[in-house]
């Protein structure tokens, strides 16, 4: 199997997310931006991958940096959430 049937369409789905982020103005909800990080993360897999298989090392440690990048983003964004929402259930006070 050639690695660019599995290369091709990772990065086809993470240029999939960047276009929807672009359509949507940059303004994403919560839900949506853990979505998109996860689009960019399986770009960012394949376009490692098709760099390691072409021998290129300093382009997988750039994707590598890049894969941090956007993990360390969805976990704030994920901290924020879960934040918000042990707020909302404080204040909620209960019955």
């Amino acid at each position: 199997m050639r690695i660019e049937y599995i290369t091709w369409p990772l990065l086809a789905v993470m240029m999939g997310g960047w276009a929807w982020m672009q359509y949507r103005k940059g303004e994403l909800s919560d839900r949506h931006y853990l979505w998109f990080s996860a689009m960019m993360v399986g770009g960012q897999i394949g376009g490692s991958i098709d760099c390691y298989a072409k021998d290129n090392i300093g382009m997988v440690f750039v994707q590598i940096y890049f894969m941090l990048f956007t993990l360390w983003g969805a976990f704030q964004r994920y901290r924020d959430i879960r934040s918000r929402l042990s707020t909302e259930t404080c204040q909620g006070g209960g019955t």
